[in-house]
């Protein structure tokens, strides 16, 4: 009788620690599946363009050149938000001869040169991916930019020289007077680009991109200093 007793003993046990293993086994979840988190430099590409530049010059040509072209230096940055939007700034930096008339701040030939002025566009748009291909895509974009320029006595240009407003040295206060008045830092700006993947890493196409004064718009409804440009871009 003892002996029956302590096997229902046992048998009681082991189906008591099955049915907990059982138990334990049924309420375990799988773990979670990690996503690696991208940081902010995986974002990034970076760029450079070479882009020949057309200056419009609507002002008078019996004095200062024609719209001339300048080819800056293009430098600038991709930061991808998703696979539709990214914003793209960038920096141009390039130098033209300027000139005063009495009124404007005119591109001027070499010749006729009074000033040297170093300029610096800062532009910050927004791109849009409107059309995304097999390995390439079309790319719109339109931001605000910001032409900083600063002028210097032209190279063999003395301070005494005669100018419009006396002396070249009072020229060039003038022109940099000029570059700030009535907003004429101010631009609109916008551009189209069809970008090609030579590799993951490297991405190439034509960039088109149009850059309209707002100062000269709206304080005479003119073009003036509008920069028009169609290069290629580089992306690594």
């Amino acid at each position: 009788m003892k002996r029956m007793i302590r096997n229902f003993f046992v048998i009681l046990l082991l189906s008591s620690s099955f049915m907990t293993g059982f138990a334990q086994t049924q309420n375990e979840t799988p773990p979670a599946e990690t996503k690696t988190k991208l940081s902010f430099f995986d974002h990034l590409d970076f760029f450079f363009c070479l882009t020949p530049t057309l200056y419009i010059n609507t002002k008078s040509k019996s004095s200062s050149a024609p719209s001339p072209i300048f080819y800056p230096l293009y430098l600038g940055v991709d930061y991808t938000i998703n696979s539709f939007i990214s914003v793209q700034p960038s920096l141009r930096v390039y130098m033209n001869y300027f000139l005063y008339n009495g009124t404007n701040a005119l591109p001027s030939e070499i010749e006729n040169r009074t000033a040297l002025a170093y300029s610096f566009f800062l532009n910050i748009p927004v791109n849009f991916n409107v059309m995304k291909l097999n390995k390439s895509s079309i790319d719109v974009s339109a931001g605000l930019g910001i032409l900083i320029r600063f002028a210097t006595l032209a190279t063999n240009v003395n301070e005494t020289d005669s100018g419009t407003t006396g002396s070249a040295k009072s020229d060039v206060e003038y022109i940099n007077k000029w570059f700030y008045q009535k907003a004429r830092f101010l631009y609109l700006t916008s551009g189209v680009d069809y970008i090609y993947n030579i590799t993951d890493n490297i991405k190439l196409g034509p960039e088109f991109f149009i850059a309209i004064p707002l100062g000269s718009l709206f304080s005479e409804f003119s073009l003036q200093e509008m920069l028009i440009s169609l290069g290629l871009k580089v992306m690594f």
